[in-house]
Parts: C-alpha cells; sequence; structure tokens
C-alpha cells in the first residue's frame, strides 16, 4: 500500500495529498512552488490548502507580504485520525437516539420482502452481520 493510498483512505483527497506530500518536500514556500510541484490547476491549490488547515495539516504566515504556506509535522496525522474518530463517536450516539424512529418506519411496512441482493463486499459483510443477529440456536443459515 502505498503512502497516497493510505492518505485517501483516511479521507483526503488527491489533490489534497499531492499539495501535502509537496508541502512537506519544499518546506515553507509559496502558492507558485505548489502549482509547479503539482501541476494543479490554481484555484484546486487554493481549495485544497484551506481544506487542508482546516484538517489541521497546513499552516500559514506571510512573509514580506507574501503567504508562504507549510505541511505541519506529519505526527499531526494521527491527531486528524483521532478527532475523525470522536466526531464518529458522537454520530454514533446520536443515531442511536433516533434508531428506534427507525425502526418504527420499517415495522409501519406492510409486505414482507422474501428475498434481497447485496452486491460487492460491503454487501457481503452487511447479510453476514445481520444473519448473525437474527439466527437463534440451532438455526441453520443457507447461502447462495
Amino acid at each position: 500500500m502505498t503512502i497516497e493510498t493510505i492518505l485517501e483512505e483516511i479521507g483526503l483527497t488527491k489533490n489534497e495529498i499531492k499539495i501535502y506530500l509537496a508541502l512537506l518536500k519544499l518546506g515553507s514556500t509559496s502558492t507558485g512552488a505548489i502549482l509547479k510541484e503539482t501541476k494543479i490547476h490554481a484555484s484546486k491549490v487554493y481549495d485544497g490548502l484551506e481544506r487542508l488547515a482546516d484538517k489541521g495539516l497546513v499552516s500559514h504566515v506571510i512573509v514580506a507580504n507574501i503567504k508562504q504556506f507549510k505541511a505541519v509535522n506529519p505526527d499531526r496525522i494521527l491527531d486528524f485520525l483521532d478527532d475523525k474518530k470522536k466526531k464518529i463517536e458522537e454520530q454514533e450516539k446520536e443515531i442511536e437516539k433516533y434508531l428506534p424512529q427507525l425502526k418504527l418506519f420499517q415495522e409501519s411496512e406492510n409486505e414482507e420482502t422474501e428475498a434481497e441482493i447485496f452486491r460487492g463486499w460491503k454487501g457481503l459483510e452487511t447479510v453476514f452481520n445481520e444473519g448473525i443477529k437474527e439466527m437463534g440456536k440451532g438455526d441453520i443459515w443457507y447461502v447462495l
């Protein structure tokens, strides 16, 4: 697995990855050098820099009326992941509050499903997890 793949999996876009890696390589620099290094359109670079700053991965200072950007210490990626984890935990607590309401919607449905089709690995994972939840002792589970 490459560093680009890992960074994409944790939530950075392809442009953000190119910009972040360029800043690690170049150090404190102006957008002109970033444009040259990444070959990304200027508007996309500015958007990427702003999003990276929001994620806490890029900082900037103004030197002689020129904005200089710098990648923060790569250790900050762990803080970024920790922030994401906390946000997901908060979202999980919020959704747990609404699960009873959501289940009421499902129960109000009159027709019973005879068969369902799931696609891909996530579908397989969903089927497996649902099957385990619904099975009782001694139940047999048939899968095609």
